[in-house]
Parts: C-alpha cells; sequence; structure tokens
C-alpha cells in the first residue's frame, strides 16, 4: 500500500511540476494492424551565446503488424529549425531529417518472474540539403516492460545507435506509467544518451495520456535536460487501423 502511494505520489509530482514519452513497446502491434503516430515536438537548447529551437511538426512513425510477433516500422521526421542570437533568428530551415526503416521483433512475453521482451533494429538514412543521401546509420535496442501491481508498469530500453559518420553511441531509457482508469494514464521517463567520447545528456521526462476512442489516443508530455540546458515539449496522437 505504501508503496503505491509513492509511485503514484511520483507521477502526478512529476505530472504538474514539468507538465515525449520516447519509450519503445516490447510488443508490436497486432497482425494486419497498420499503426500511425504523428508526433509534434517543440525543442530549444541553448548553447553558449546561440540557441536552438526545434519544431518537428510532424514526427510521422508507421507501424505494421506483420505477424503478432514481428512489426515492420517507418519513420519520417519533418523538420524546421532556427538558430537564434541575442532572442533574433539569424537562421532558419526546413528539411527531412534522419529516415528510420526496420523492425521489432517479440523475444519472449511476461511471465511470472520474466520481463516481456523485444529486439528492434532500424536502419537510419542520413539525407541534407532535401534529399541528398549521405550515408547510413543504425540503431538496435532491447526493450523490455514488467506489470506492477495496482496498475504500473515499469518499461526499459537499452540500445546502441552507429551514425552515418561511424560515431558509436549508447542509449538507455527507464519509464514508469500509471493507469489512472482505462481512458487516462500517466507516466515519468529518464532518458541517458551515451557518446563514444565518454560525454553523456541525461533528460527528465512527465506526461498523460487519454484514450479518446478504443482506437485513437493522445499523449502530452514534456522534458527538460538535467545535465544540459534542453527543454521540449509536445504531443502525440495513435491511431491504430485494423486492415
Amino acid at each position: 500500500m505504501y508503496l503505491r502511494f509513492i509511485l503514484l505520489l511520483l507521477c502526478i509530482l512529476f505530472s504538474f511540476l514539468l507538465n515525449s514519452q520516447t519509450i519503445e513497446p516490447s510488443i508490436g502491434v497486432s497482425k494486419n494492424t497498420l499503426q500511425l503516430e504523428l508526433e509534434s515536438l517543440y525543442t530549444t537548447q541553448k548553447l553558449e551565446t546561440q540557441k536552438i529551437n526545434t519544431y518537428t511538426t510532424p514526427n510521422v512513425l508507421f507501424r505494421y503488424g506483420l505477424s503478432n510477433a514481428i512489426e515492420l516500422q517507418l519513420n519520417i521526421p519533418f523538420v524546421k529549425e532556427e538558430l537564434c542570437k541575442n532572442k533574433k533568428v539569424i537562421s532558419s530551415s526546413h528539411y527531412i531529417d534522419d529516415v528510420q526503416l526496420g523492425f521489432s521483433v517479440n523475444l519472449w512475453n511476461e511471465k511470472k518472474f520474466i520481463s516481456e521482451a523485444s529486439i528492434m533494429v532500424r536502419g537510419i538514412i542520413h539525407a541534407y540539403n532535401g534529399l541528398k543521401f549521405n550515408g547510413f546509420g543504425n540503431v538496435t535496442s532491447l526493450n523490455l516492460s514488467k506489470k506492477l501491481p495496482y496498475n504500473f508498469l515499469v518499461s526499459f530500453n537499452i540500445g546502441y545507435i552507429t551514425d552515418f559518420k561511424k560515431d558509436h553511441s549508447g542509449l538507455y531509457i527507464s519509464n514508469l506509467n500509471y493507469d489512472v482508469n482505462p481512458k487516462i494514464n500517466l507516466f515519468i521517463e529518464t532518458q541517458s544518451a551515451f557518446d563514444y567520447k565518454g560525454g553523456s545528456s541525461h533528460n527528465i521526462a512527465t506526461g498523460i495520456g487519454y484514450g479518446i476512442r478504443n482506437n485513437l489516443k493522445i499523449d502530452l508530455s514534456i522534458a527538460k535536460g538535467i545535465n544540459h540546458a534542453l527543454f521540449y515539449a509536445g504531443g502525440v496522437l495513435t491511431w491504430s487501423i485494423n486492415l
């Protein structure tokens, strides 16, 4: 009882203090189901005397259930980026960011003391100045989740990224979700990235989700950098279509 109260208090507290979930699920969409995730995101990051404002409008993720164990994925982000100095925009650009194409495979289902698990592999297609090809990268992630008592769910992503320059980095995401009722959920999430030079960045995010219909959901979230000057806020509209 005390554990439930503490976890729920943390979810509610962070929801109002910080008020986007980036965790990847440990199980794919069902067979013959197409899921569209439309994300709009505003990000601002300070770099010494300059500031970068980024608007993702939208980040489109397609998920298709090839079977009940295999999911195909395609991610196409459309981005507007502004470089500011002394509160003035000194340059602005629109472009398609790195396209990701891949799949996830369910490894095993949750059992009594065992978390549900999947492996996700995506190729990263890097372009510049519109659609000029510049190289490949990849991301591989082990995705885990475990149901807890009192409608809590804890999830983890542990991954490895190689960019088009062949530089390596790692990622770690942890997420605690609480289902208030069948329609509403709250979550807290921490995100960490570690580059090959030994640097690291850490963010904390929180948000709320609402099920509009059985196949339509909206998530609103906000995040703040822990060890760097970053802030972002946004929302994701998820629409599942049974084909």
